[in-house]
């Protein structure tokens, strides 16, 4: 918030640095404000998804701003991970891989081609859990284990190709109507010509 350049650093996807960086092959990994940047009005760099404010998504469980643990499902398993009014992603999940999910079924960690964005906290240390209501949730580390999990799977995930495209088959589509287009006089002449064999046979048994 101190930097100098504030208002101008955040732009367009087809105008600021990060977005460059990451067209250009490089890597994104944002975590709770960090999170929030990769949205449409920050670096602009996800595809048919956005982030939102978490505590004002409807069924919520948490509704306001403090510091606290959200019960999450990562990887299938239920992890209370540290949270400060972080964000939630919504849009078409088809286009992203869902990590880990809110109470409420948002995602709250998702991947998406070189981008990776959290909205919990899995880095946070043991002095992050200090009052006495956090202590009991303190991770001992297990959750610095499921960020390197995610960040290793960031660096290899590559998404399934679309098939469901019709331009995916136009080529194929093309391919066949030739083929059939190039056949078809010699497959007709070819069943006449099975039928006849047919019929031969049938007329000889009965006699």
């Amino acid at each position: 918030g101190d930097y100098s350049s504030y208002d101008s650093f955040f732009r367009r996807k087809t105008e600021n640095a990060v977005a460059d960086f990451v067209a250009n092959g490089g890597y994104y990994l944002g975590i709770c404000m960090g999170a929030y940047w990769a949205g449409s009005n920050w670096f602009d760099l996800l595809d048919s998804a956005d982030t939102v404010q978490y505590i004002r998504q409807p069924n919520a469980d948490i509704q306001r701003s403090y510091g606290t643990v959200a019960p999450v499902i990562w990887d299938k398993q239920l992890e209370n991970v540290f949270f400060y009014d972080g964000c939630a992603i919504v849009g078409d999940e088809s286009k992203f891989k869902t990590v880990a999910r809110y109470a409420n079924g948002d995602p709250m960690a998702i991947i998406q081609g070189r981008v990776g964005i959290i909205g919990c906290h899995p880095e946070s240390e043991s002095h992050w859990y200090h009052s006495k209501i956090l202590k009991t949730a303190w991770h001992e580390f297990r959750h610095h284990g499921l960020l390197l999990n995610f960040v290793n799977t960031m660096l290899t995930y590559k998404p399934a190709p679309s098939i469901t495209s019709a331009t995916d088959f136009t080529p194929v589509e093309s391919a066949l109507k030739t083929i059939i287009d190039l056949t078809q006089p010699f497959t007709r002449g070819t069943y006449q010509h099975i039928n006849q064999i047919a019929r031969s046979a049938l007329r000889q048994s009965r006699k």
